[in-house]
C-alpha cells in the first residue's frame, strides 16, 4: 500500500472545529468498501481519528504547540472481513505550525534600580529581560523589541539589549527622590499587531554632597553671667543641609571677632553649642621684699635681694624637687582666671562658620561649601567677691630676720568698682596654726612674727582671705608660699660621733665626713686641721680626701701608751672651718688603740659592711684567733716541725742520714709557705701580731732544698721560739686619755 504523505503539518487553532488534517489511500484500495483503514500511536483517537473507508484523518480538539509541537502516527490497511493487513503499516509525522499566541514576558513584573543624582546623560541604570513563547525558528512570533512607555521625559531603554539609561543630566535627589518607569517588550519584531508585556521600574536617586551647609539665621544674640563657670553653655546655632549621611556632616568654628580664647565651639546634632572656655592660669613672677610704706627699699635692701635671687639661681637645680612639691601643693588652691568680665568688657561679636569637611569637587562651580553667622554675646553685670591680682603667690623671706620683718604684699580689689580700700585682709589660723606671720588688714602687707629658721623648715604655705566690708558674704582666698631663704649661720660639723679603732703600730686611716646644714655653703669647701692647743698632732695627722671628707692617719707609734694593763682611748679633736665664712667647729672621734704586737689583738672591721661608704664604716678591737687556726695547720704539724728542726740542729755534727734530713727540709718549706699565705691575708684585714722582719729574713726566704750536713746556717730557728712570745693575748681594762 502506498500513501501519499508520510508528513503532515497543521497549524494550531485558538477556536476550533473538526477537520480533516490529511487523507490517506491506499494502493489496493479498489473503492469498493473491502478495505478498512486503522490509525494508531501519539493521539490516535483522541487527537487525531481516521474514516475507516476513506482514510480520511480529522484533529478532534485545538492543538498548541507550546505544549507539543509533533506526533508520530502508524496507518494500516487491512481487510474489512478478515482483519488482515493488506499491506505492511506506514509511519508518519503531524507537525504543529506555531502561531503569535504568546506575548512577551519580563523575567520581574517589576524592578528596583539606583543612580546617583546629578549623574551624567547615558548613565546605565538596569538590564532588563523579556522572554515569548513561541517559536523564535519560525517568524516573527518571539522577536521582541523594548520601549518606555512612562518616565520617557528621565529614561531610555535600548531596543535590543533592555538597557535603561538615563535621559536627562542633574537629576536632584532633593528635588524628587525617585522616578517610577513602565516598560513594554512587544514582539514580532514591534511591529503593529504584536503581542506586548510590561513590567515596572523604580529608580531611587542615591545622595552625592550637592549642596553647601546653610545657617538657619544670620545673625546670633545671646547672653552670659561674668560669674558664669568656664564650660557652661551660652547658646546653639541651628544649620542645615539638604544631603545624607556623611555628606551632611558639619563642622563649626570661630573665625573671627573679638572674642578671644573665650569662648569656644562645637558640633552636636547639626547645632553649633557655644561654650565659656577656659582660661589658662596666669603664673606671677618673683615680688620684690616690700617695707613697711610698700616700697622697694634702700639700695642697700635692693642690692641684697639681688644677692639672695642670685643665689637662688645657683640653687635652683638642686632645688628643683622641694619647689616642685610646693608648686603642687599650692597649686591646689588656685582659682582660675575668669573668662569674661563685665568690668573688662560688657559684650562680644564673633563669627561663626560652617563647613562641609569632605567637598566634591565637581560641585564647587556652585559656590564654596560653607555659610557665616554674626553672634553678639552680652555680658551680664553680677556682684562679685574681692578678686586678687594673682591666682597664687609666691614670696620669700631670709632666715634669723627679727619679728616683723617684711615679706611680702597681696593685693585684691572689689571687681565691680576696681578700689581695694574696701578689702580687708586677713590669714587662715588653720593655715598658720603656730602663727609665725600677720597680715596688715587695710593693705594685704605681710610681715614675720617670729624668727624663722630655714634649716628647721624651708616652706611656709598659708591662706590669705580678701573679704569685702560692705558685703562680708564675698569672700576669695588666696595661696601664699613663703620660702626661707637660707643665711650662712651654720659652721661645718662632723657628720656623727666617730669611733674607731688602730693597730699600736698601725699606719691605716679612718675617714670621717663633714656636713653643713647651710644651703648657701653646698659648694664650698670645708677644711679639717688640729685645734692649735692640741697634742694630736704628735702622733696623727689628717689627709683631705675631697667630697668633704678626710683620713685620721696614725704617724708614729703608741707603744708607750700600752704600759697600763688597759686599752688606751684617745679623744682626737677635730676643727673643721670653711671658705664661705669664718664659722668653724670642733668634733670629737674617740680613738682605740688596740695591742697588735705584743697583745694579741687586731683592729677588725665590723661584719656587713661591704656596701657601706668608707666614712661609715666601723672598727674596733677584737681579740686575735687561735695560734694553730691562725698559721692554718694543726697542732701535730707544729709540733713535728719544731721535733724536726731541733733533731737537724742536734745531728749537724753526728752527719745524720740525709733522707731523714730532707723530709725534715721538706716539712719547714710547707710550714714556711703555710707562714707566707698567713701574712698575706694579713696584710689584706690588719696588722699581723708577727713581726714582719723576723719572719721575712729567717723563714720566708728559706725555699731552697739543703746542702748536705755541712749546711747548718740555712735558717735560724730562733724565729721559731720567739713566735709563741709575741701572740700572747691582752687584757681590756676600760682607759682613755685627750690629746
Amino acid at each position: 500500500m502506498e500513501y501519499k504523505i508520510n508528513s503532515v503539518h497543521t497549524k494550531q487553532k485558538r477556536r476550533f472545529t473538526c477537520f480533516c488534517v490529511r487523507h490517506l489511500h491506499s494502493s489496493v484500495d479498489r473503492g469498493d468498501g473491502r478495505t478498512k483503514y486503522i490509525l494508531k500511536g501519539e493521539g490516535a483517537g483522541s487527537v487525531f481519528v481516521i474514516d475507516s473507508r476513506t482514510g480520511n484523518i480529522h484533529v478532534t480538539k485545538p492543538l498548541d504547540r507550546e505544549e507539543k509541537d509533533q506526533y508520530r502516527l502508524i496507518a494500516t490497511a487491512t481487510d474489512r472481513q478478515t482483519g488482515r493487513p493488506l499491506e505492511p503499516s506506514s509511519q508518519f509525522i503531524i507537525r504543529v505550525q506555531d502561531i503569535n499566541d504568546n506575548p512577551p514576558v519580563f523575567q520581574s513584573s517589576s524592578y528596583s534600580a539606583t543612580v546617583p543624582e546629578m549623574a551624567n546623560i547615558g548613565t546605565s541604570v538596569i538590564q532588563v529581560t523579556a522572554t515569548d513563547a513561541d517559536d523564535p525558528t519560525y517568524g516573527s512570533s518571539a522577536k521582541i523589541v523594548y520601549s518606555v512607555i512612562q518616565g520617557q521625559q528621565f529614561f531610555t531603554v535600548d531596543p535590543q539589549s533592555g538597557i535603561v539609561r538615563t535621559a536627562v543630566p542633574d537629576m536632584d535627589r532633593e528635588a524628587q527622590a525617585q522616578f517610577l518607569v513602565v516598560l513594554q517588550a512587544r514582539d514580532m519584531g514591534g511591529h503593529q499587531g504584536g503581542l506586548t508585556g510590561t513590567s515596572t521600574l523604580t529608580v531611587h536617586l542615591s545622595d552625592v554632597n550637592d549642596n553647601p551647609p546653610r545657617f538657619s539665621q544670620s545673625m546670633w544674640s545671646f547672653s552670659v553671667s561674668e560669674l558664669a563657670v568656664p564650660g557652661v553653655e551660652i547658646g546653639r546655632l541651628s544649620a542645615t543641609d539638604a544631603d545624607l549621611g556623611e555628606n551632611a556632616r558639619m563642622d563649626f568654628m570661630i573665625v573671627e571677632g573679638e572674642a578671644g580664647d573665650a569662648f569656644n565651639i562645637t558640633g552636636l546634632n547639626q547645632e553649633a553649642v557655644i561654650v565659656l572656655n577656659k582660661v589658662g592660669v596666669e603664673k606671677p613672677p618673683l615680688s620684690l621684699p616690700c617695707t613697711q610704706d610698700g616700697s622697694t627699699g634702700s639700695s642697700k635692701q635692693l642690692a641684697m635681694w639681688r644677692q639672695t635671687e642670685s643665689k637662688r639661681a645657683a640653687d635652683k637645680k638642686k632645688n628643683r624637687k622641694e619647689k616642685e612639691h610646693h608648686e603642687s601643693e599650692t597649686q591646689r588652691g588656685e582659682e582660675e582666671k575668669k573668662a569674661v568680665d563685665y568690668e573688662r568688657r560688657s559684650s562680644y561679636t564673633l563669627a561663626a562658620e560652617v563647613h562641609n569637611p569632605q567637598v566634591d569637587s565637581r560641585f564647587l562651580r556652585r559656590g564654596p561649601f560653607k555659610d557665616r553667622a554674626m553672634v553678639r554675646i552680652t555680658v551680664l553685670n553680677a556682684d562679685e567677691p574681692p578678686r586678687f591680682s594673682r591666682s597664687r603667690y609666691r614670696l620669700d623671706v631670709a632666715e634669723n630676720c627679727a619679728a616683723a620683718c617684711v615679706v611680702g604684699r597681696v593685693t585684691a580689689v572689689d571687681p565691680d568698682t576696681g578700689l581695694s580700700n574696701n578689702i580687708k585682709y586677713s590669714i587662715d589660723p588653720e593655715s598658720d596654726p603656730e602663727a609665725l606671720f600677720r597680715i596688715a588688714s587695710d593693705n594685704g602687707l605681710i610681715t614675720t612674727a617670729a624668727e624663722l629658721d630655714r634649716e628647721q623648715e624651708q616652706w611656709h604655705n598659708i591662706t590669705v582671705i580678701a573679704t569685702q566690708r560692705d558685703s562680708p558674704n564675698q569672700v576669695t582666698r588666696v595661696a601664699v608660699s613663703i620660702e626661707t631663704l637660707d643665711v650662712n649661720d651654720n659652721a661645718p660639723e662632723l657628720e656623727r660621733g666617730y669611733e674607731t679603732a688602730v693597730c699600736d703600730s698601725s699606719t691605716a686611716g679612718h675617714v670621717i665626713r663633714a656636713i653643713d646644714r647651710d644651703q648657701s655653703s653646698s659648694s664650698s669647701t670645708i677644711h679639717f686641721s688640729f685645734p692649735p692647743d692640741s697634742s694630736a698632732s704628735l702622733n696623727f695627722s689628717i689627709t683631705e680626701r675631697g667630697d668633704r671628707t678626710a683620713s685620721l692617719v696614725l704617724l708614729s707609734s703608741l707603744k708607750s701608751l700600752l704600759h697600763s694593763s688597759s686599752l688606751p682611748t684617745l679623744k682626737v679633736p677635730i676643727m673643721l672651718s670653711e671658705d664661705a665664712s669664718d664659722l668653724s667647729s670642733t668634733g670629737t672621734i674617740t680613738v682605740t688603740v688596740c695591742p697588735c704586737q705584743k697583745g694579741g689583738m687586731w683592729a677588725e672591721e665590723l661584719a656587713d659592711q661591704s656596701e657601706e661608704q668608707d666614712w661609715e664604716k666601723q672598727t674596733v678591737c677584737s681579740p686575735f684567733p687561735s695560734h694553730a687556726a691562725l698559721l692554718g695547720v694543726s697542732s701535730a704539724a707544729m709540733l713535728a716541725v719544731l721535733a724536726c728542726a731541733s733533731s737537724l740542729l742536734g745531728a749537724a755534727g753526728k752527719q745524720e742520714d740525709a733522707k731523714f734530713r730532707r723530709e725534715c727540709h721538706g716539712l719547714a718549706s710547707c710550714f714556711s709557705r703555710s707562714l707566707r699565705t698567713w701574712q698575706n691575708k694579713q696584710k689584706r684585714d690588719t696588722q699581723s701580731p708577727v713581726e714582719d722582719d723576723e719572719i721575712r729574713e729567717n723563714i720566708i726566704t728559706y725555699d731552697d732544698e739543703g746542702g748536705g750536713e755541712a749546711d747548718t746556717a740555712a735558717f735560724d730557728i730562733a724565729a721559731l721560739k720567739s713566735a709563741p712570745q709575741s701572740m700572747r693575748r691582752a687584757q681590756r681594762m676600760p682607759g682613755s686619755n685627750s690629746m
